[in-house]
């Protein structure tokens, strides 16, 4: 694994606990929960989305992530291949060219 990822860790006895102390001071009121997008994919996105950021193939992500141009990271749950936004526009930076100015003609 290349780059810097987050690590999340959840305490289920906690979130119950919470849970039970909301249903308990909010009665008769009913407790709905939501979670986020990506709520512990700390701004992760997946091969589809990293494609057209950098505006290429997803097989052109795979391979760069593969030859270890792009920091990857698997998840371990599912296998799908994660990137960090961050890491995505320092590469683009670096293979970037910006586009060339037409020379003006001399009469």
């Amino acid at each position: 694994m290349s780059g810097r990822y987050s690590r999340v860790v959840v305490d289920l006895d906690a979130i119950r606990h919470n849970v039970r102390r909301l249903i308990d001071t909010s009665s008769p009121a009913r407790l709905m929960a939501v979670v986020k997008g990506n709520g512990y994919g700390h701004g992760a996105v997946k091969v589809a989305e990293a494609a057209e950021i950098l505006g290429v193939a997803q097989g052109t992500v795979r391979s760069w992530a593969e030859a270890g141009k792009i920091p990857m990271h698997k998840n371990p749950a599912n296998g799908y291949r994660l990137f960090r936004r961050k890491d995505l526009m320092k590469f683009l930076s670096t293979v970037a060219v910006p586009a060339s100015t037409p020379k003006s003609r001399k009469s």
